[in-house]
């Protein structure tokens, strides 16, 4: 082997494999967060086609979202259920991890509830202590298969519920108790999913790692959201999230985020009824505006974007729906932490 003088290789890792990032410090922070989006779960087996499509929009995350039902204020959960859906089983979360992680990205499992007529699951209700007892008891089973299959997959995050608020604040000694027993299955971070505007009502967030919000408050009212205006209302909820983030003393995760690609998209986020003809600049400066406040925030470690379709197909009918798939919102995703 020929000898190369001690100088000669200092000089090539300095000039070749050392050379300084031309990025700032904030931006390599920025790049490290959460870029992810709800993945929804496919009635039939997917392949590595949806997550390659996935990387190819810089998305570093899914949140991957198994679904129990129940009806509001009577019986038990029901899960798992006869012909669910192959994308919201433990069989299939499973093989999602593992076409995910071929494609370098994370996941964390959010399991979600249903009430059957499609009512808001933050108003689930149970008539008596008993009647709460015995659905908390199919609750735990639920959650905890999820949380073992995270600790079986090495997740770095799992979310132990969803939007229920206001079980949560009726109930905190059930969710405390739940909370020590999935730490004792699983070593990573807990998040909990808070609808907008129950952040500072919740009494469970000194046990968990992260403050997770859905994350779907009014930025507009125009029917194209112009930048100046948005720029103006995030600046309100930038403060509100700091000043929210700094009483409790942990970081805040979206745990979703999106807008309708329709006019008005910016006046009633957190509804599926469409306001107008589609107008994919309404959706994709609501987008920008997002991105562009939020994610250099030191309170601020990114989040899931609601919502992504494995199914190109299907991707490529939603024209006036949440997805930016195929849509200019897209590349504003592709730019987070360039």
């Amino acid at each position: 082997m020929k000898f190369i003088p001690s100088f000669t290789i200092v000089l090539f890792l300095v000039f070749y494999g050392c050379a300084p990032s031309t990025k700032t410090a904030d931006e390599i922070k920025t790049s490290k967060k959460i870029r992810g989006v709800s993945f929804v779960g496919s009635p039939e087996r997917v392949d590595i086609t949806a997550f390659a499509d996935l990387y190819n929009n810089r998305v570093n995350y899914t949140s991957l979202m198994p679904f129990a039902f129940a009806d509001n204020g009577a019986g038990e959960l029901i899960w798992p259920i006869e012909g669910q859906w192959w994308g919201e089983t433990a069989e299939g979360i499973q093989v999602c991890i593992d076409l995910a992680k071929e494609k370098r990205i994370q996941s964390m499992i959010k399991p979600q509830i249903w009430l059957r007529g499609g009512t808001f699951v933050g108003k689930l209700d149970q008539p008596n202590d008993s009647a709460w007892v015995s659905f908390e008891k199919g609750y735990t089973k639920f959650i905890l298969t999820f949380a073992k299959l995270s600790e079986k997959n090495r997740l770095p995050l799992f979310c132990i519920g969803t939007e229920v608020d206001q079980w949560v604040r009726k109930r905190p000694e059930y969710w405390r108790e739940l909370i020590r027993q999935v730490r004792e299955v699983y070593k990573g971070d807990l998040i909990y999913a808070a609808n907008w505007g129950s952040e500072r009502s919740l009494p469970i967030w000194k046990d968990l790692n992260y403050i997770g919000v859905d994350m779907y408050a009014p930025v507009s009212n125009e029917q194209t959201p112009s930048m100046d205006t948005l720029n103006l209302s995030w600046k309100k909820w930038k403060g509100y999230f700091k000043n929210v983030s700094d009483s409790i003393g942990k970081e805040i995760i979206f745990t979703e985020w999106g807008y309708r690609s329709d006019d008005y998209c910016g006046r009633t986020p957190w509804s599926d009824q469409l306001e107008g003809k589609v107008n994919l600049e309404a959706q994709a400066n609501c987008y920008k505006a997002l991105i562009d406040n939020c994610y250099p925030e030191p309170w601020f470690m990114g989040g899931f974007v609601w919502k992504w379709f494995p199914d190109l197909r299907q991707a490529q009918m939603e024209g006036d729906h949440f997805t930016p798939q195929f849509k200019p919102a897209a590349k504003e995703l592709q730019r987070i932490g360039k």
